[in-house]
């Protein structure tokens, strides 16, 4: 997993504990509220899992998918469109003359 992804997962985590700690203290985890906190722990532990094997399934190689992370986030960042086929042969080019 990049940096870029791990930062993310860490903000989501830090979301998850903050949620569960802001609860009353004399508020014990009744068994829906169980449920939803378990199925939030295992979906982002799902996730983590995709996010690590995730540059395999689009046929490239782990740095390249570092620099298509980056790519990605500043087009989020600054609010603008880039084709994705576009973004992953920058990527790969990116790779290519490291």
């Amino acid at each position: 997993m990049n940096q870029l992804q791990g930062t993310n997962f860490s903000i989501r985590f830090q979301s998850l504990v903050d949620q569960y700690n802001e609860r009353k203290e004399s508020n014990d985890l009744n068994g829906a509220e169980f449920d939803t906190f378990t199925q939030q722990m295992a979906g982002m532990i799902y996730n983590i899992k995709s996010e690590m094997v995730s540059f395999a399934d689009i046929g490239i190689y782990m740095e390249e998918k570092a620099f298509l992370d980056i790519l990605a986030h500043m087009c989020e960042k600054y609010d603008f469109t880039y084709d994705a086929d576009k973004m992953l042969e920058l990527a790969k080019e990116n790779e290519s003359h490291s």
